[in-house]
């Protein structure tokens, strides 16, 4: 998931979230979650 990579990377690299993304609402929980870009 979109957490896990986040904390493994500690920011080191961008996370690029695609997939299963249909509404804004999502897009907001992958950003939530620790994406650079939905």
């Amino acid at each position: 998931s979109v957490k896990v990579l986040a904390g493994e990377l500690a920011g080191r690299l961008p996370i690029i979230a695609a997939g299963g993304i249909t509404e804004g609402r999502h897009a907001a929980e992958k950003i939530a979650a620790g994406a650079s870009l939905v």
